[in-house]
C-alpha cells in the first residue's frame, strides 16, 4: 500500500502529526510520505485570483474566515502515481479541497485528519463554543450580512455532499476533539469519527534521571515545575492568560 500525507506547511502541530504518522507507517514496511505546498509564486493568474479570494474573505468576515475556495495548484497526477490513499491533514489554506477530492481516481481511498474543525465547518478552523456545524452553519455569527445567511451554508453543505461521495474516513487528534464534531452533518454522513492520538518521538522524548535533568538545567530540585510551549504565547487561541489566571 502506498499513502501521501498532505499538509499545506512543513511546520506546526499537523505537520509533525503527519510526519510522525507517516514514519510510522513506514516503520511497518508501508509505503508513506508527506507532501507539503510549494513556495507560492508571486506573480501569475493564480496566485493573483487566490490573493483575490483571501481580500474578499476578510471583508466579508468579522473574524478569520476560510472558504474552500482556493486557487494555488493541488497535488497533480505526477505526485499521485501509485498512491491508494490519501490523507488530508491541515490543507485548506492551500487548495480547492472539495473539487480537488471529486477529480480524485475513484480507486484512490481518503482519510481526513480534524487537527481543527475547518473540514466539518462552513469555514472555521477554531471551536468558539458555536455548534451550527451541526447542521447547517446558517446564519454565521462570524460573517457579515448579508451572506451569514448562505456563505458557510453554501460551504459545509459542498463539503458534506463530496466527503460522503468519496466515502472519507474522519480522525480526530483527541477524543474531545471527536465528542465534539461527531454530531456535525458533515461527520454524520461520513459514518462518524475515529481517534488517532498525537505520537511523540519516543528516540528523542523518554524517560530520565529527574534530577539529573534539573541539575543540567539550571533548575530548582525542590520545586514544582509546570512546562507549557506554543507556537506563540500571545496567540490567543493558545488560552495562555486562562492558564496563568488559574495557577
Amino acid at each position: 500500500m502506498r499513502i501521501l500525507h498532505l499538509n499545506t506547511y512543513a511546520s506546526g502541530g499537523s505537520y509533525e502529526y503527519a510526519a510522525l504518522l507517516s514514519n510510522a507507517l513506514a516503520n511497518e514496511r508501508i509505503d508513506s510520505r508527506v507532501l507539503c505546498r510549494g513556495p507560492a509564486p508571486s506573480t501569475g493568474d493564480r496566485q493573483v485570483l487566490n490573493r483575490l479570494v483571501r481580500r474578499i474573505s476578510v471583508s466579508l468576515s468579522r473574524e478569520t474566515w476560510h472558504g474552500a475556495w482556493r486557487f494555488l495548484p493541488p497535488p497533480g497526477r505526477g505526485e499521485l502515481e501509485g498512491v491508494d490513499l490519501v490523507h488530508l491533514h491541515t490543507v485548506g489554506d492551500w487548495f480547492n479541497v472539495p473539487r480537488w477530492l471529486s477529480a480524485l481516481p475513484a480507486h484512490i481511498g481518503v482519510v481526513i485528519s480534524l487537527p481543527d474543525l475547518w473540514h466539518v465547518s462552513g469555514g472555521c478552523f477554531v471551536y468558539r463554543g458555536c455548534e451550527r456545524f451541526v447542521d447547517t452553519c446558517s446564519p454565521c455569527p462570524i460573517l457579515k450580512p448579508p451572506v451569514h445567511r448562505f456563505l458557510a451554508r453554501r460551504e459545509l453543505a459542498w463539503k458534506s455532499r463530496i466527503y460522503r461521495e468519496r466515502h472519507a474516513r474522519l480522525v480526530a487528534n483527541s477524543r474531545w476533539l471527536a465528542d465534539t464534531v461527531a454530531q456535525s452533518v458533515t461527520a454524520r454522513a461520513c459514518g462518524g469519527v475515529q481517534v488517532v492520538s498525537p505520537a511523540i518521538d519516543t528516540t528523542v522524548f523518554k524517560p530520565r534521571d529527574k534530577r539529573r535533568c534539573r541539575e543540567e538545567m539550571g533548575l530548582p530540585s525542590d520545586k514544582f515545575i509546570l512546562v507549557t510551549g506554543c507556537a506563540s504565547l500571545t496567540d490567543v487561541y493558545k488560552n495562555t492568560p486562562w492558564l496563568l489566571e488559574r495557577l
